[in-house]
């Protein structure tokens, strides 16, 4: 997830990512994006490969990447993974065998359960 003052160098911060994960033998992922600040998000997007895809609004976002991370059998990101099945998990209710869960993770999503 990246967040964004303005919308200027997103498609440089995208072409940095790919870099720096090539050297590293990965690929990008799908990635949303946000533009404003972080209280007043103004714009929102997902980058798969070398399209930005506009969405009407973060959450939107949030769906259309996972939407993609899914369907195209992608990988989470390391960094991001928690966060991730955090979203698989709370936001569409998707419980995949092998998924690598913490046991924060798991504590967090227990205390929704007993919402």
């Amino acid at each position: 997830m990246y967040i964004f003052q303005n919308g200027t160098d997103i498609h440089k911060i995208i072409s940095e990512r790919r870099n720096v994960l090539a050297k590293i033998g990965s690929t990008l992922q799908p990635i949303p994006i946000f533009v404003g600040p972080k209280i007043k998000i103004e714009t929102s997007y997902v980058a798969v490969n070398d399209v930005l895809y506009h969405c009407n609004s973060a959450l939107e976002a949030l769906q259309l990447a996972f939407v993609a991370f899914f369907s195209l059998h992608a990988k989470y990101p390391d960094e991001a993974l928690q966060v991730w099945l955090l979203v698989q998990r709370l936001l569409f209710d998707i419980k995949v065998t092998g998924d690598k869960t913490t046991s924060s993770l798991n504590t967090l999503l227990g205390k929704f359960d007993r919402l």
